[in-house]
């Protein structure tokens, strides 16, 4: 396939604006670029379909099968088709891997593997024994820190004791609270004016913390700590055994989703329906992390990246806004085992789908019920995104580029702010799923939970930060640091006008609409269109929807305690930034001096 055979190149519409000029003309706005065309009025109802990667003979043909008055005219569409390429109203799959292929293909910088830990020795003990074999198997040598976040003297006892043992073993550093005390005292003596903010963002005992999850303060210190570099986040009651689909195809492919997955009423089916993968995940998160897309799909696939692989993808997942610059800025996997109780709902939706033999049968969907949650989500192959999604259940990686601002310091839903803030700050870059689920094995055996009550939780700070961030629009070209900085004078300027607390009470509101009007259309519509599946199956989905429908009907979607308490949260985060700004700066240049 070659730009100079247009015939069998693949095209796209860009994602347009159209404002109607007269009753016969369009005026068509390219929103990434701003050019414009005029066209025939008819076209109107005939560009959607343009918005997927075809050869232009395709689409003439799904135009033309559209409407009843095209019938027959294939070659007149396709000869129409042909005058909007110069006009660049359609873009070639071949320009546009062109693109992404110019980026610089710099070597990433070396990777730090981080560990966060809270008050599980055991799951510790059992994951440093695995990257000892790990090391055996692969010959790999990581740089690896665990980060203590743990609150019982007993577990840091044990887990120091852990940490001294392995070091025999592996190039490994324990940083519990008297180094992150060195680095809170560290930058205050830098910046003593810095010194409230920077507790709050990097103190597990800060006052306002107590009683509350603080994954958010461990992953500002990893931060602080790489600062340009790149980082493995592995959870600790992972187990770095990669485990994948019989074939996976290993050629890169965009998508805005990655998937459902399959879950099983055991491990042992789980592990007899899959095959080992033959490496070191850690090692294939290293190998594309920080990568141009071209240099990541063709370390994957072993060949170069071709045009071919757009073949069906929307214009908008395949084109980044600057795809010369694009690189693949956070990798993460599937999961074996434990996939977390956030899919559980959509699995049940999907479930004639997914686990149909389960649902089918009344006593096999009651041993599901109450069986140990276990499922595996790696993808059949690798697939970028540019979507905000985030998911640290085994291991994840992000390259933290030129610059990373702070998560919420407590509160669970930090993957979700972890997610927001790569695609806020960096726009034009992707997130990667590997097509491997990654052993996760929590302490505690954990059964599905398919509970009206789990549906809208209150919001917490880190959800509504994220919900913030997602709705701030920033100027494409606008630098990293200054993205954020905008984001901070939106929350200031919102506080200054006394209006806050009810700005980010109608976020949560829409989005609290949005999380129940989603499971009340996904329980009907599953009811409606299914009808196999026992009793019990149907009466779980039914009774998501009908808790749906009433919490849909109260007059106050948010607590008005939740939503004041949460939006100080945010007034703390951009009365803070400076601070981390500082704090960032600070660790760079120490960084880069010599020695």
């Amino acid at each position: 396939m070659t730009a100079s055979d247009p015939s069998a190149d693949l095209y796209a519409i860009p994602p347009c604006s159209i404002t109607m000029v007269d009753r016969n003309s369009i005026l068509l706005i390219r929103r990434d670029t701003g050019a414009t065309a005029a066209l025939d009025a008819r076209w109107q109802p005939l560009l959607n379909p343009l918005r997927v990667f075809r050869t232009l003979r395709e689409h003439a043909v799904v135009i033309a099968a559209s409407s009843p008055q095209l019938k027959g005219q294939e070659a007149q569409l396709e000869q129409a088709l042909r005058t909007l390429v110069p006009r660049r109203l359609l873009v070639s799959a071949s320009e546009l891997i062109a693109r992404y292929r110019d980026a610089a293909s710099v070597e990433p910088p070396p990777v730090a593997v981080c560990i966060r830990t809270c008050d599980r020795p055991r799951a510790l003990h059992r994951l440093l024994d695995s990257l000892c074999a790990n090391q055996v198997a692969y010959g790999s040598d990581w740089a690896i820190e665990v980060f203590d976040d743990s609150r019982d003297p007993q577990s840091i006892r044990e887990n120091r004791r852990l940490v001294d043992e392995a070091a025999a073993r592996l190039r490994l550093t324990y940083v519990g609270r008297e180094a992150q005390s060195e680095l809170i005292a560290t930058l205050c003596e830098a910046a003593p004016e810095d010194a409230p903010h920077l507790h709050w963002l990097l103190s597990s005992d800060h006052a306002e913390h107590q009683g509350q999850p603080t994954h958010g303060v461990m992953s500002n210190h990893l931060f602080l700590r790489h600062a340009g570099a790149r980082v493995i986040m592995v959870d600790d009651d992972a187990v770095p055994r990669g485990w994948t689909v019989d074939d996976p195809d290993w050629h890169l492919v965009f998508s805005n989703t990655r998937g459902m997955g399959t879950a099983f009423l055991t491990t042992e089916e789980a592990t007899a329906a899959l095959r080992p993968y033959e490496g070191d995940p850690l090692a294939l998160h290293a190998r594309v992390l920080g990568c141009s897309l071209s240099q990541a799909a063709e370390r994957l696939a072993g060949t170069e990246w071709t045009a071919e692989s757009l073949v069906g993808q929307p214009y908008e997942w395949a084109a980044a806004p600057r795809p010369e610059q694009a690189r693949v800025r956070q990798t993460v996997n599937g999961v074996l085992g434990d996939t977390g109780s956030a899919g559980d709902h959509a699995l049940l939706f999907q479930a004639p789908n997914v686990i149909a033999p389960i649902i089918q049968d009344e006593d096999a969907y009651q041993r599901f019920r109450q069986a140990e949650r276990c499922a595996f989500t790696g993808g059949p192959g690798p697939t970028l995104f540019n979507t905000a999604s985030f998911h640290h259940a085994t291991c994840a990686g992000v390259d933290l580029g030129p610059y990373i601002g702070p998560l919420m310091p407590a509160g669970r839903g930090e993957d979700e702010m972890l997610g927001t803030l790569l695609r806020f700050l960096y726009p034009q870059d992707y997130g990667l799923s590997l097509p491997i689920g990654v052993e996760h094995r929590p302490a505690e055996t954990r059964t599905w939970r398919f509970s009206p009550d789990l549906q809208a939780l209150p919001p917490t700070p880190p959800l509504a930060m994220a919900l913030w961030m997602a709705r701030v629009p920033a100027p494409g070209d606008l630098p990293p640091r200054e993205r954020l900085e905008l984001l901070a004078q939106t929350i200031l300027w919102n506080s200054a006008r006394g209006e806050l607390a009810d700005t980010l009470g109608n976020i949560l509101a829409t989005e609290h609409g949005d999380v129940l009007g989603t499971t009340l259309a996904g329980a009907r519509g599953t009811l409606t269109t299914i009808t196999r599946g026992c009793a019990s199956w149907r009466e779980d989905v039914a009774a998501l929807g009908q808790r749906a429908a009433a919490a849909l009907q109260r007059e106050e979607a948010v607590d008005p305690g939740v939503k004041s308490r949460v939006a100080g949260q945010l007034l703390r985060y951009a009365q803070a930034l400076p601070a981390w700004n500082r704090a960032i700066a600070h660790r760079a240049e120490r960084s880069a001096a010599p020695g």
